[in-house]
């Protein structure tokens, strides 16, 4: 990292030492600069410090994602950030959303266990992972602050979080719709309505669809498509009354559905399944270099997801104040059948059935933009159920089969400032801090141990209720300064908090402790060349202690605590106006994550073998990459009666491992992508797109089993298509 780290200090002096502009940063309006020529990137406005700014005056490392990023690089779900945004790592974890966000991140799932890195949609928590894996309909923007946000956003946001904002309905009607059809017969489709009813009153409805005709793979066992999307449906609709200037109501419902065989497990060649010895583990696809799409398993894999919730907001204006009430109660459910041996030979397969129905309200109150002192506080509450009804277990040659029904319920009541003055010129100190107390509960824990093959119980066991309280005081502290009209310098410091909870599905295991990030980083923001150039740098530097980490016991991931891990790094993000056509950006991550001290950690070895309990004390955390970068660029030129739109990006990663113990590494790899439309003056768009078009081999997800067998299944081949959309 030594080469790159001087790299970035040249850029540093570089930059530092440019002339002030003789003018100050443009005004904002609507979201853009309202000075910006053709040749000027545009100003973002953000809400990570919970008002609307400039991103360039946020003293927080923010990557913003916009609904034009989206459409270029032809990203359908939430997961697909992951080639725009630095040091983050998204995956499907069978119906799990898994995050990776400089280093802090989790594999854990389950009832009551929740991210590391907090989702946020239209202002509302959403807390299970089962139930994020989003598809894009109506994105006006995604926010990605980096970093522990555990003063204004609360106790799970200890890597970070990311924000997703929807358009909002306002003034005349508009409409976008898009159709597109792709190799594996995969067709999808979007459609948004929105506008202005009656005076005072607006309202949305946005829609997408996919289906997969054929799947990446084929089950050899039974001959059925694998790594296939049955289908993907959301609708959402917004509703905006305006009773006053100064008043404002917003009403959201949504609702989600998806079906898929994604979680595709295969046995990594090699590997002896215990489980299933008579197999042998031998690959079911023995070309070297191709990721296994095919599987051969006796058990079909099958994943059913679906949530939905609704959301009532009211924004006041009271003289310069401003006053903000939001509830929003969400329930969703996911159900994988997981292979768990990797073989046809009957060996086991599990079906978690999880659900959470959840209850949240906020209400804040701050300030006006206006002055040298700027202000926000609030509170928050959450009441969340989460349930296994059941977890079934499949074992032994399918002759044992365990089923557990239980519930985990939280609640949260948390109380909330920060506090940003100006108290030079261009020097602002901004302090604020949050005081958590959460209650965990488990009840209704019964476990049966049966025999599968006639049904007579050889166990029964209800385990006892059990309650736990957890209370922490988290803070944030910044010191920011205008170096000249190009560049401002800013320090922090932050703590994070990830609270504690129970393992619902494993009787008699220990609470897990709550987990805490103390976090130090200074980064600089810089608009050069006459706001042509935007680099944006930040370093950082982590203490983690008790994080929370996966380990699976008789078929079932529970949780439990590592020690102490050290993380730091840099990042680097750059957007380049070359001409009024053009347009390049890309960013850089270098990370260095490490176990400085975690006992108890399970290990194995990559071709398989008993489980053994030992240190992971000195490697590397999981889904964490040490080096990725990307790069893309956008030309965008009239052409005849309408607009041509090209764009090319690739995305590196060095690798990562995907378990504490290291012994299972996904290496290196670049993966690139297309896209070019034509946009006619009438409305009328064209299109062609391709993603991984190198058609790369990468694992989403990997899981050792108690007997050590290795298990993957993989992310996305060479795919591509062609649209055509509308929009008035």
């Amino acid at each position: 990292m030594s080469e790159a780290r001087l790299t970035f200090a040249a850029l540093l002096l570089a930059a530092v030492s440019q002339p002030a502009l003789a003018q100050s940063q443009p005004a904002m309006e609507g979201g853009k600069s309202n000075s910006a020529t053709s040749n000027e990137i545009e100003t973002i406005v953000v809400t990570a410090q919970r008002r609307s700014e400039n991103l360039q005056n946020v003293p927080i490392a923010v990557s913003v994602i916009t609904a034009a990023s989206l459409q270029q690089t032809s990203s359908m779900q939430l997961i697909d950030i992951n080639i725009l945004v630095p040091s983050i790592n998204l995956h499907n974890s069978a119906g799990y959303l898994v995050t990776s966000l400089r280093g802090v991140g989790s594999t854990a799932k389950g009832p009551g266990v929740e991210n590391p890195i907090a989702l946020y949609v239209d202002g509302v928590y959403y807390p299970g992972a089962g139930n994020s894996l989003l598809s894009f309909n109506n994105i006006d923007q995604i926010e990605v602050l980096r970093g522990p946000q555990g003063t204004l956003f609360g106790r799970n946001a200890t890597g970070g979080l990311i924000q997703i904002k929807t358009r909002t309905p306002g003034g005349p009607l508009t409409g976008d719709f898009n159709v597109s059809y792709g190799n594996y017969n995969t067709v999808s489709g979007q459609a948004y309505v929105g506008g202005e009813l009656a005076k005072g009153i607006a309202a949305d409805i946005a829609l997408t669809y996919t289906h997969q005709g054929n799947g990446w793979g084929t089950n050899l066992f039974n001959g059925r498509d694998v790594y296939k999307i049955d289908h993907d449906v959301g609708i959402r609709s917004k509703w905006v009354f305006g009773a006053s200037d100064r008043t404002r109501f917003t009403v959201i419902g949504d609702y989600a559905e998806r079906e898929d065989s994604m979680t595709a497990l295969y046995l990594l060649p090699g590997t002896i399944s215990s489980l299933a010895p008579a197999a042998g583990g031998a690959p079911v696809d023995p070309k070297p270099g191709i990721a296994p799409y095919n599987i051969n398993t006796d058990a079909q894999p099958f994943t059913r997801n679906w949530s939905g919730g609704v959301s009532a907001r009211w924004d006041q204006e009271i003289g310069d104040l401003k006053l903000m009430n939001l509830s929003a109660w969400r329930k969703g459910h996911v159900s994988p059948t997981l292979e768990f041996d990797g073989t046809s030979v009957p060996g086991a397969f599990v079906t978690p059935n999880a659900s959470i129905e959840t209850f949240t309200h906020e209400i804040q109150l701050s300030s006006g933009d206006q002055g040298r002192l700027k202000w926000t506080a609030g509170g928050f509450y959450i009441n969340s159920v989460a349930k296994f009804d059941p977890f079934h277990l499949l074992s032994a040659r399918l002759t044992r089969e365990i089923n557990v029904v239980a519930k985990a319920t939280t609640q949260s009541v948390a109380g909330y400032g920060q506090a940003s003055y100006e108290f030079g010129p261009g020097t602002t100190l901004t302090l604020g801090g949050r005081y958590t107390w959460e209650r965990r509960r488990t009840t209704d824990t019964l476990q049966t141990v049966a025999n599968a093959l006639t049904g007579a119980i050889l166990v029964s066991s209800v385990g006892p209720d059990r309650m736990i309280s957890y209370s922490k005081f988290t803070f944030r502290g910044s010191l920011d300064h205008r170096l000249s009209d190009q560049v401002m310098a800013y320090a922090s410091v932050n703590r994070g908090f990830k609270s504690g909870g129970f393992n619902v599905n494993q009787l008699g295991t220990p609470a897990y402790l709550p987990e805490t990030l103390d976090a130090y980083e200074a980064g600089l923001k810089m608009d050069l060349l006459d706001r042509r150039l935007r680099f944006n740098l930040a370093g950082f530097y982590y203490n983690y202690t008790n994080l929370q980490v996966q380990r699976i016991i008789s078929g079932a991931t529970i949780v439990i605590n590592a020690g102490v891990a050290k993380i730091y790094g840099v990042e680097g993000e750059l957007t380049a106006k070359v001409t009024d056509k053009l347009t390049l950006t890309g960013n850089i991550s270098l990370l260095n994550p490490k176990y400085t001290a975690f006992e108890g950690c399970l290990r194995t070895s990559p071709t398989g073998g008993p489980t053994t309990i030992g240190s992971c004390t000195d490697n590397t955390f999981q889904l964490a990459a040490r080096t990725s970068f990307n790069m893309a660029a956008n030309y965008r030129v009239p052409l005849g009666r309408g607009t041509l739109d090209l764009n090319a990006n690739l995305y590196y990663n060095g690798g990562f491992f995907t378990q504490p113990d290291n012994a299972i590494r996904q290496g290196n790899y670049a993966l690139v992508g297309a896209s070019a439309r034509y946009k006619f003056d009438n409305g009328l768009m064209m299109g062609v797109f391709g993603r991984n078009l190198t058609n790369k081999p990468v694992i989403t997800n990997q899981a050792t089993s108690p007997e050590g067998n290795q298990m993957f299944y993989n992310d996305a081949p060479r795919t591509y298509g062609v649209s055509l959309g509308y929009s008035f």
